[in-house]
């Protein structure tokens, strides 16, 4: 199975297949060097996929082992039959690493949004597992809770605020159509994820990513 993560990438690539606890295949790919190196394991956000690490992998793997993996659902990680939950991204995180962390080299885990959610559910789900398996963590653009009422999105009075941060946590749970990759959707995506002076090809490739992720998903994964 391949997938597009290597582009721009002139190290090693190793791809493999790991099995969830509920049998969920996830698919995961190795960049850089070889078992002995320091271990990186990225876990991405909502709507996203390994690829999106791309400028991590191209920057790290010179020096390091870079692990990256679809979360399921995403990419090309089987969507499995449980809904998406934080307890469940926690089990495929355990999965990955029980799968990739040779001892005694521990994984500095860094995870973007819903990816900081899964490291988070894994540290509550699997405590033991926390200072067997990683050295550090790395939570990127995440939190705990109140994730929608904290959002700045929405810019309006303070009067209507809790109304329209209602409505739009409603409306991101809908599965919904597919979106077609249009300028429309281009600015959207940059409005609701990058800065203003984010680069046309970063704005072009990160919707591609995220108009890729099937609405099912997108709706579930912002239900949970």
């Amino acid at each position: 199975m391949i997938s597009d993560t290597a582009a721009g990438v002139d190290v090693s690539r190793r791809t493999r297949e790991v099995l969830s606890g509920d049998g969920t295949r996830l698919f995961v790919e190795e960049f850089g060097l070889d078992d002995d190196a320091p271990l990186l394991v990225f876990s991405h956000g909502w709507a996203c996929q390994g690829r999106f690490w791309r400028p991590q992998i191209d920057y790290f793997a010179k020096t390091h082992r870079v692990v990256v993996y679809d979360q399921r659902g995403h990419g090309w990680s089987d969507r499995g039959q449980a809904p998406l939950s934080s307890s469940v991204l926690a089990d495929d995180l355990e999965a990955v690493l029980r799968a990739v962390v040779t001892l005694p080299r521990k994984a500095m885990v860094v995870g973007h949004s819903m990816g900081g959610m899964s490291i988070m559910g894994w540290a509550a789900g699997h405590p033991d597992s926390v200072a067997a398996l990683s050295r550090a963590a790395v939570l990127a653009s995440t939190g705990p809770s109140e994730v929608v009422s904290k959002s700045i999105l929405i810019r309006s009075p303070r009067r209507f605020s809790a109304s329209l941060k209602r409505v739009f946590a409603l409306s991101l749970a809908l599965a919904g159509p597919e979106m077609a990759n249009t300028r429309l959707t281009r600015r959207l995506v940059k409005y609701g994820t990058m800065g203003p002076l984010a680069p046309v090809d970063v704005v072009a490739e990160c919707s591609d990513i995220v108009l890729r992720c099937p609405p099912t998903v997108r709706g579930g994964g912002a239900r949970s």
